[in-house]
């Protein structure tokens, strides 16, 4: 089923949280071991209904099921992450080669006052 097929535009939003909501259930440790996880059964009942009055596919949720069962969702690095990084990276690479081309020492290791890392 595509996202023509629902009825409603407002079926995507509803779906899209809902598997937020899975993924959340499925994979965190904050829930003790012997707490009860969503089924796929679950999942597929707390759907029904969701478009217009109508029930999703159901072969269709049961994949989604499936298949954030196995793959949990895991946040990647973001793009201001990425950049601080690189910054990090970039003026260290540039102190250090500053401190071999002219024999000094740009850099304090080992945690000291006024030492870099």
């Amino acid at each position: 089923m595509f996202v023509s097929g629902f009825r409603s535009p407002d079926t995507l939003f509803v779906l899209a949280y809902a598997v937020v909501l899975l993924n959340t259930d499925l994979h965190t440790r904050a829930l003790k071991r012997d707490a009860r996880r969503m089924r796929r059964e679950d999942f597929v009942r707390n759907l029904r209904g969701v478009d217009a009055g109508a029930d999703p596919d159901r072969e269709m949720l049961e994949g989604v099921y499936d298949r954030i069962r196995r793959n949990e969702f895991r946040p990647g690095p973001d793009h201001v992450s990425q950049v601080k990084n690189q910054t990090l990276l970039s003026t260290v690479s540039l102190l250090l080669r500053e401190s071999m081309l002219s024999g000094r020492e740009c850099i304090k290791w080992g945690g000291g006052p006024g030492s870099f890392f």
